[in-house]
């Protein structure tokens, strides 16, 4: 029930967004999306959902065909990980507290391979993501 929830509120800002000036919302340049045929390759994906090293940022890249990733400097900053088999996959992150908030909201319809986005999100600030001390690996 709360899947649908997200999903028809992620609807509901998707259609308003659209409406208006006609603008497109600006590409965020530390942020990209796309999509693997192979769905055994989504096991790259970090458990955690979050990838703290570059060697692990090197392997999910190459793993996933990602021709330009974007830069990250691991000292400063980490990645966040979203996957799904749906056909849409959204993420959103918000800091509270120190405490990284994400948020992943998915469609339900079912697809060959897999969709994924990677955020690149600063580390100032951050003590824990969704409750959960930043994995050292």
């Amino acid at each position: 029930m709360r899947t649908t929830t997200l999903l028809f509120a992620w609807s509901v800002i998707t259609v308003g967004s659209s409406m208006g000036d006609n603008k497109k919302p600006e590409a965020d340049p530390f942020t990209v999306a796309g999509s693997v045929e192979e769905d055994t390759r989504e096991k790259d994906a970090p458990a955690s959902g979050l990838i703290v090293s570059a060697p692990a940022f090197d392997r999910v890249t190459k793993g996933w065909g990602i021709e330009k990733p974007f830069p990250v400097d691991f000292d400063k900053q980490f990645v966040v990980v979203g996957t799904t088999r749906g056909g849409e996959i959204k993420v959103t992150t918000k800091l509270d507290a120190g405490d990284l908030k994400v948020q992943a909201m998915k469609s339900l319809d079912l697809r060959p391979g897999f969709r994924y986005v990677l955020k690149r999100v600063d580390r100032a600030g951050v003590n824990t993501v969704n409750g959960k001390p930043l994995p050292s690996e």
